[in-house]
């Protein structure tokens, strides 16, 4: 809390209303001063030494530096003044460099909120830290006050003997950051433990009363670092203890002391030995589960997470993947200020599961350094229930204008009176008898198009001729709204720009319809605004649609996207990009992408899409929301069937953790296949996906420094060129085939991490290219280098080459097209050319290179025939995946 001479009285009792004895004891001190001198004359100090940082320092709130890493911590804090509730602790570190002195806090609490806003404002009246900073100890009564709030408001001043001027002060160059930086108020949120800020205060500030600015070596300053609570669970804490009877920070004479040190902290073997945080366990979908677990420590980067899961109720436990090791990668694209280091810990899936289904899951984390703290979890969870209407719903009947046979009852012309009992015109937008949750809506046969363009139209959609739905469902009580079952059932929309606007609607369920002529079907969420939850879209037919599915707001979860015919408006007869034209020009952007959701818990499954610029997209959205619950996590693309997109097939763009793209195929995409663009962490599973004809060779687009890549036993048919570095990725069991391009490799490694791993994949060679693998990675000791020159890069002219130079690919091998029972490359001399997946087989030939070539990967390759694994997208002798709609209803 702020502090100041007893002529500063009524600053003090402003800036502090609601502290009472804090204030009060405050005022005490400064009356009498040598109190408290004789309260702590025998009282110990603590005593820090204050390395010099490692390396720059960027506040930005994250304390994710190496240098940050390497700092010792200053050691815990006291709760002097502790009567009840939870001591919730502080690590506070602090660095120096030529300029500034630095101080990091990372502050567990389950209760974080603040709420002022005003510059000097009673910021301890909030969750805050405090630095109090006397740079002369022979006068420590002048001391320096930085007081901030979680939010990132500051109140600073000066106590001194030479300080004449106002109260409050202004100190030069400040740079402040926290982890809920420029947020107007923060409010408990239900998950959080803990929050981090960070400070950088020049040296310039303390000239009148420091030695030396910057410190020399040996310098010894007095200082304490103090916290406040906010609302819930108000605790008082600081690094030197103070022995007062009433909370109270402005006792200088119990500063500790911190002594200045001329070179960055010797790393100690502790940090080695790895520390379990949080574990999370991230929303369930209808096959699949996610896991993330914070840790610290670990530098070494060998501790390792085991996993094991049954059915709840089973006796045997079946042996999953192990949890994916992740951080400290960057992510970056600077020209766009984007700037992501990927935090300690470890994520991963357990795959393949059956719906509506309870498991118990056991992790187990291992270090041969020591893991301190918790090092098993056991979890119960259910995957996610297929939708489905209530038992007993009440059911509304739609018929189409004109319609001339019996009704049931009750009847509605159109949807809206159904949905909302509203009427034409201007009273289109009455809803007096709205939908209630857990109706059901059938919808019976014919054609639904209103005249938007004509006042009083029947559908009653004037103008826009868009739907806008908002009433709320229930995951127990969804709003059905369903094809009856008597005929086709075809909602027009008149060319309108959007026909079905369902932002604000939650849990809908919209099933056997056939919508089009539209620009947006489905407008389900825009980022920063607001968007649905729990919307299902089943065995419906979209077409002649610019995009099929929008939903890019962090806060939805929950779509169910599956068993759908998407058609866009693209060209159906040539295969045309957008990037790099040739002769017959680019691709004009008649439709966007099917399907492009951000948040978490969706699936997107066996859908069959053609004619889009993208297919399946995680909206690329920016940097990782701080709020767990708005992160692209918990993403599910599985079996959809994707033909013919003048972009990409799949893109895990924006994508944070367990992002699983399984058992997907693509033909015919102008200009990338798999994208990665980027993902903030991952892990992204891309497993058992089939990829034919890119020909521009970027059957991967890994941009934008993507971190956290998973892929196993795909098959591209063609190359593999990432466009940018990336880092931390694993590849096995993977068929990489090229297509007989002159001049062009067939794997382009752009590793910016030495952590990055490939063996027990299968290569086929560019015949007539003399470099078939290009190869950049950090140089030797140096696990992570993000700024290599891939013009740089080695090139080698074989797999024995690349396995030589590198360590790389130990059980690698080449193969050619004969490992397939009957598979020809795409003509590289024309790539505009068009195939169809009815005529590939990717099977392979029994008893070829590629059989019995892989490695065993638990929950991923179970149950595998021969001796190993088969390498690539299908195990020989066992039915391929069923790629679209289970259902042939809507093809």
């Amino acid at each position: 809390m702020g502090g100041g001479g007893t002529g500063d009285r009524v600053a003090f009792e402003r800036l502090v209303p609601y502290h009472g004895e804090m204030r009060d004891s405050l005022l005490v001190r400064l009356a009498m001063p040598g109190l408290t001198a004789a309260l702590l004359a025998a009282q110990p100090l603590p005593r820090y030494d204050v390395h010099r940082a490692a390396g720059r320092i960027v506040v930005d709130g994250k304390l994710d530096e190496p240098a940050w890493r390497q700092a010792r911590p200053a050691g815990d804090f006291h709760f002097n003044w502790w009567t009840a509730g939870e001591r919730e602790q502080t690590v506070a570190k602090i660095l120096w460099d030529d300029e500034n002195l630095y101080i990091g806090y990372h502050c567990l609490d389950k209760n974080i909120s603040a709420a002022v806003t005003e510059r000097h404002g009673p910021v301890s009246l909030d969750d805050s830290v405090e630095a109090f900073i006397s740079p002369n100890p022979a006068k420590v009564r002048n001391y320096y006050g930085f007081e901030m709030n979680v939010i990132g408001t500051m109140l600073n001043f000066i106590r001194a003997d030479w300080h004449q001027g106002p109260f409050f002060t202004e100190p030069e160059g400040v740079l402040l950051g926290t982890s809920h930086m420029g947020v107007l108020a923060k409010t408990d949120t239900p998950g959080e433990d803990h929050w981090v800020l960070e400070i950088a205060i020049p040296f310039r500030n303390f000239v009148r009363d420091a030695a030396h600015t910057p410190p020399h070596e040996g310098d010894v300053w007095r200082l304490n670092l103090n916290r406040a609570g906010g609302k819930t669970n108000a605790q008082y804490s600081t690094w030197s203890p103070v022995r007062t009877e009433r909370p109270n920070f402005h006792v200088p004479e119990a500063f500790g002391e911190v002594r200045f040190v001329n070179r960055p902290p010797v790393k100690p073997e502790a940090y080695d030995a790895v520390s379990p945080g949080r574990f999370v366990v991230e929303r369930p979908t209808l096959i699949n589960l996610g896991f993330e677990w914070a840790i610290s420590g670990d530098d070494n980067r060998n501790s390792t997470v085991e996993v094991q899961y049954r059915r709840t109720g089973d006796a045997g436990w079946k042996q999953g993947m192990p949890l994916f090791r992740l951080g400290s990668e960057k992510v970056t694209r600077p020209d766009l200020g984007l700037d992501h280091t990927v935090p300690e810990m470890f994520a991963g899936s357990i795959l393949d599961l059956e719906p509506g289904t309870e498991y118990e899951a056991r992790f187990e984390m291992r270090d041969p350094d020591g893991v301190k703290g918790n090092a098993v979890q056991v979890v119960k969870v259910r995957t996610r229930e297929e939708p489905r209407e209530m038992k007993n719903a009440r059911v509304l009947h739609v018929y189409p204008p004109g319609w001339s046979g019996p009704k049931a009852e009750p009847a509605f012309t159109g949807l809206k009176k159904a949905y909302y009992g509203s009427g034409n015109g201007d009273w289109s937008v009455l809803s007096e008898r709205k939908v209630r949750s857990g109706d059901v809506i059938l919808v019976h046969a014919g054609l639904y198009k209103g005249d938007r363009l004509k006042y009083s139209d029947p559908a009653g959609l004037d103008f826009d001729g868009t739907y806008v739905l908002t009433a709320k469902g229930t995951p127990q009580r969804p709003i059905v709204i369903r094809a009856a079952g008597d005929g086709e059932v075809i909602f027009d929309g008149d060319g309108a720009h959007n026909l079905f606007n369902v932002m604000a609607a939650d849990y809908h369920i919209f099933e056997g319809l056939t919508i089009r002529n539209t620009d947006i079907a489905f407008q389900a969420g825009l980022k920063d605004v607001t968007g649905a939850k729990g919307l299902t879209i089943r065995n419906c037919r979209l077409e002649d649609v610019g995009i099929g599915v929008n939903g890019q707001y962090a806060g939805s979860n929950d779509f169910q996207i599956t068993d759908n015919v998407m058609l866009g408006r693209d060209d159906r007869y040539r295969l045309l990009g957008w990037y790099n034209p040739g002769i017959y020009g680019g691709n004009r952007l008649k439709s966007y992408h099917a399907v492009k959701l951000y948040g978490s818990g969706h699936v997107v499954a066996h859908n069959y899409i053609a004619y889009f610029h993208d297919g399946i997209s995680v909206c690329t959205h920016g940097s990782p929301d701080r709020l767990e619950e708005h992160r692209a996590s918990a993403i599910d693309f599985y079996n959809n069937d994707i033909h013919l997109m003048a972009d990409d097939f799949i893109e895990a763009d924006g994508g944070v953790h367990n992002i699983r793209i399984l058992r997907n195929r693509g033909v015919n995409a102008a200009q990338c296949g798999l994208s990665a663009q980027p993902v903030y962490g991952g892990p992204a599973y891309y497993i058992r996906n089939v990829v034919y004809h890119v020909p521009t060779g970027c059957g991967l687009k890994f941009n934008v420094k993507p971190s956290g890549l998973v892929l196993y036993h795909n098959t591209l048919i063609t190359e593999a060129l990432p466009g940018d570095m990336y880092s931390n990725v694993v590849f096995r069991n993977n068929l990489i085939l090229g297509r007989d391009v002159a001049d062009r490799p067939v794997f382009r490694f752009s590793n910016a991490t030495a952590y990055s791993t490939y063996d027990y994949n299968g290569y086929r060679m560019n015949p007539k290219s003399k470099v078939q693998f290009q190869w950049t990675s950090p140089p030797a000791g140096k696990a992570r280098d993000y700024t290599a020159d891939r013009s740089r890069a080695r090139r080698f002219g074989s797999l024995a080459e690349l396995r030589a130079e590198t360590g790389q690919e130990a059980h690698g091998i080449e193969v050619d097209y004969g490992i397939f029972r009957n598979l020809a490359p795409p003509d590289a001399s024309k790539p505009q050319a068009i195939y169809h997946a009815r005529d590939l087989d990717f099977r392979l030939a029994p008893g070829g290179k590629a059989v019995d070539a892989g490695v065993p990967i638990p929950n991923i390759n179970d149950g595998f025939s021969g001796k190993a694994p088969d390498l690539g997208a299908y195990e020989e002798g066992q039915r391929p995946p069923v790629y679209g709609p289970r259902t042939g209803a809507r093809e």
